[in-house]
């Protein structure tokens, strides 16, 4: 066996054992989440364990309290019995045998006057005595003298009230069974009275009669005069939760903006129709024109008043606008970026999805309609760039009923039948669809309207249909003072202010001086204080640079910037919470950096792979997602934010381990110079992009090339290309001995720097045939000064056929061959097989598997 051979077989032997050794890291891999996905099982068996003995525990806690709450009400009877019938309370027993025995109960629940049954209430107006009447008291043996009441009863009587709020005792037996009031420590707070004016109690409803008519020898029981305390935290719980249902009862009138979510395949227009309604260009100054993060935009009730104004009056007839205005968010299209369209679609009451009129429905398109479907989120179709109709006459901004008017009858015949497509591609996803101004079923049928990113044409239906929409379908969607659900799109610098939080605002209410809790970079939670609120412009998309409005209070929905100390490691992309007083902070703590962990869990186990570092949670997620399904690449190490010296670091422990590992890949993020000289000497290699998928074309170009390197260094005797040459000229030949320099035309196969050349010239006559060695090549030109690795089949370049060796003849053209000599590469048996080995897509081609047969009729190779 030649060296050659023996450099082939142990190169494939470290191949095969290099193979040996990735098979049973993935086997480990495996194992190792298996045992962690048992662990997991485990760990929820226990939990819905534990959590139906507590369920057992609070059932078993809720029985005690009714009997306890049964006995009190007993009790409660037997006092009021003594008390309003001057019964002896041996005779009380004797009626009523399951009451326990004792003086009053604690706290003197029965020494309110007027209570009777398990409801406790005090006596009420006329009309309520009727449903509730009073038992016919006995005849007593004197007149009583009736007890001076205080001024207040008689100077407010009871007013009517629509909902009259419970008593105390009212309320704590609702809460009792919710399992929430324990009945011992009430009474025990009842032992501590503290003195409090009858005034507000007795004003709201008039004195029962039996009140006011007590014996003189009775002293007036102390309930009457005082409020019962509560627990000071129980008390305001219960006051927190009283007040909720009123607050929504009080603004059913009052709708909060609604916000839409515009949803689509890529290069539909998505944001260049967002672009139109708003006057701006946000779609020219994005990475290749496609959007990498999600954006939003408030569109107030004037200007869409503005823009709906050229609509015909019967389509406005009989409508009056409520809502105070649109949130608009932008939504990424490209397929990597699932997780913002998902996390767009959440946020959003009504949605947007853009559709290309010329192309209907495509991928991406159909992801965002299981989106919507999934979430049973209302939608309307945008049948985006009709202009694109042969012969559209563009009318700027008119509604699509005017522009249609004025085509011609082919360029309304195409439409038609671009609409109809359409809405059979819709009717296969399972969706009825119907033009916006054809729908007569808006709740089962999808409205289409027809739009124009470039002229505004369709922009003032989609937006009245929108409103329209929203709040014939929605209103009850719509209330405000909903809970809080607020969310940090981006973390950047603003002029004059440092710092700032883009967030976008779905539910609820921020107002300066807020307390507010983020997660950080490092997965900690930032607490910290809203210094101010910055409102954009009208019509401005958030991550646009404008002049800002300080204000005091933002209220859902809104898009706004958020000035507080403490915030430059903030995470773009997780939830942003108020803390108010009384808060679970630990329960905030969890939520808060459940996202970081979330992602956490998608790395590598094994330690091996690629480090990741983004601009955002969500773009973090995308990019994961992507090189998990779409390119199979292992990740070892994730970060928010720009690429420092310490990430360099980090990645340049895979230089040893595996080379092609060692790799930032650097997502819309900024990468210091200090990062970028460590990384130049430690071997570590830094690809920035800000389209997503452009970092996987940048590392399997890396790896690629590794490959191919380590394979030329293992192979560098062995491995020759196969190439069949011809001399295009006489003229063409620039210099005739070594180094030979002349034009040639590839005929087959394939040229690479370093491939030995032969000549075979026809032999004379009887004698031999002669194979001249000529050299290497040393350099391909494919025009003066314009040097190339490599050429292909049919290509016509400059080549350097050098002679390396000395003692080597070197032979001249003209003299031992000329212009009708085939020129070829040296190829050998080994050479075929390492080929076969390493380059077996490049073997299998036509026109290089039919080089090597030549070849080796040629050469006379076995």
């Amino acid at each position: 066996m030649t060296g050659a051979a023996a450099m082939a077989a142990k190169a494939l032997k470290k191949k095969q054992e290099e193979e040996e050794r990735l098979r049973r890291e993935e086997e480990e891999r495996i194992r190792l989440e298996k045992e962690e996905e048992e662990r997991l099982k485990r760990e929820e068996e226990e939990r819905l364990k534990e959590k139906l003995r507590l369920q057992e525990e609070n059932k078993k806690r809720r029985e005690e309290q009714a009997e306890q709450r049964k006995k009190i009400e007993a009790q409660k009877k037997r006092e009021q019995a003594i008390l309003k019938y001057g019964l002896d309370p041996k005779m009380v027993r004797a009626l009523n045998p399951d009451a326990p025995a004792g003086g009053p109960a604690r706290g003197g629940r029965a020494a309110r006057g007027g209570r009777a049954g398990k409801g406790g209430r005090k006596a009420q107006d006329p009309k309520e005595q009727k449903t509730d009447p009073q038992p016919v008291e006995p005849e007593k043996p004197s007149e009583p003298e009736p007890v001076k009441q205080p001024e207040v009863v008689q100077e407010a009587p009871a007013p009517p009230a629509t909902e009259p709020e419970l008593d105390w005792e009212e309320k704590a037996d609702a809460k009792s069974e919710e399992g929430e009031l324990d009945w011992e420590e009430q009474a025990d707070a009842v032992d501590k009275p503290a003195p409090v004016p009858v005034k507000e109690t007795v004003k709201e409803k008039a004195p029962p009669a039996e009140v006011q008519q007590r014996p003189a020898a009775q002293p007036e029981p102390e309930a009457v005069k005082q409020e019962v305390p509560q627990p000071k935290k129980q008390k305001e719980k219960q006051e927190k939760q009283a007040a909720k249902p009123k607050e929504i009862a009080t603004n059913k009138t009052k709708l909060r903006s609604a916000i839409c979510c515009v949803l689509g395949h890529v290069d539909t227009g998505k944001t260049k129709l967002l672009d139109k309604m708003r006057s701006s260009n946000v779609q020219g100054g994005e990475a290749g024109g496609i959007t990498q993060q999600i954006g939003a935009t408030f569109f107030p009730l004037q200007n869409i008043k503005e823009m709906t104004s050229k609509l015909e009056e019967n389509l406005k007839k009989q409508f009056s606008y409520k809502l105070p205005g649109l949130l608009v968010i932008d939504t990424p299209g490209h397929e990597s970026f699932t997780n913002l369209r998902s996390r767009g679609s959440s946020l959003c009451d009504i949605a947007i999805l853009v559709v290309d009129i010329m192309h209907g429905v495509e991928p991406q398109t159909r992801e965002s309609l299981n989106l919507l479907k999934k979430r049973k989120t209302p939608f309307v179709i945008a049948l985006n760039k009709v202009d694109r109709c042969y012969g559209w006459k563009a009318k700027a901004g008119s509604p699509i009923s005017i522009s249609l008017q004025n085509q011609e009858a082919s360029t309304k015949l195409e439409f038609e039948d671009r609409v109809k497509a359409t809405i059979a591609d819709l009717a296969a996803e399972g969706l009825n669809a119907e033009l916006y101004y054809k729908n007569k079923d808006l709740r089962k049928v999808i409205s289409l309207v027809p739009t124009s990113a470039l002229s505004g044409e369709g922009i003032p239906d989609l937006l009245l249909l929108l409103v329209q929409l929203s709040q014939n379908l929605m209103a009850d969607k719509l209330l405000e003072l909903s809970s809080l659900n607020c969310t940090v799109l981006e973390v950047k610098k603003t002029t004059g202010h440092g710092t700032t939080l883009d967030v976008i605002l779905a539910n609820g209410v921020l107002n300066q001086g807020d307390r507010i809790m983020i997660c950080s970079l490092s997965g900690e939670p930032i607490i910290t204080t809203i210094k101010s609120i910055l409102m954009p412009p009208a019509a401005t998309e958030l991550r646009v640079k404008s002049e800002y409005t300080c204000v005091k209070t933002a209220r859902a929905a809104i898009g706004c910037k958020i000035d507080a100390p403490g915030i430059d490691n903030a995470v773009a992309g997780s939830p942003l919470f108020v803390i108010n007083p009384g808060d679970d902070l630990e329960a905030y703590k969890k939520q808060v950096s459940s996202s970081l962990n979330y992602l956490n869990g998608k790395i590598e186990k094994s330690g091996v792979g690629v480090y990741v570092q983004t601009s955002t949670l969500g773009s973090m997620e995308a990019l994961l997602e992507y090189l998990k399904e779409d390119c199979k690449i292992p990740v070892c190490g994730i970060r928010i934010g720009p690429v420092h010296k310490i990430d360099v670091m980090k990645a340049s422990a895979m230089v040893e381990r595996k080379k092609e590992y060692a790799v930032i890949l650097a997502f819309d993020v900024e990468v210091t110079e200090e990062a970028r000289v460590l990384a130049h000497k430690s071997g570590v290699r830094i690809f920035e992009a800000e389209i997503i998928y452009h970092l996987f074309d940048q590392f399997k170009e890396y790896t690629e090339q590794l490959k191919a390197d380590e394979i030329a260094e293992v192979n560098k005797n062995v491995i020759v290309f196969p190439c069949i040459l011809r001399i295009i000229g006489k003229e063409m030949v620039f210099n005739k001995r070594n180094p030979i320099v002349c034009g040639v035309h590839v005929e087959g196969g394939i040229l690479k720097l370093n491939t030995p050349i032969v000549v075979m010239p026809k032999p004379e006559k009887d004698e031999p045939q002669q194979k001249l060695e000529l050299g290497i090549v040393r350099k391909i030109e494919r025009e003066k000064g314009v040097e190339i690795k490599e050429a292909k089949v049919g290509d016509e370049v400059s080549v350097e056929i050098t002679v390396t060796d000395e003692k080597k003849q070197k032979y001249m053209y003209g003299r031992h061959f000329n212009e009708t000599d085939l020129l070829y590469s040296q190829i050998t048996r080994e050479a075929i097989d390492a080929l076969k080995t390493y380059y077996t897509e490049l073997v299998l081609q036509r026109d290089v598997y039919d080089c090597i047969v030549q070849l080796k009729l040629v050469l006379g190779i076995n």
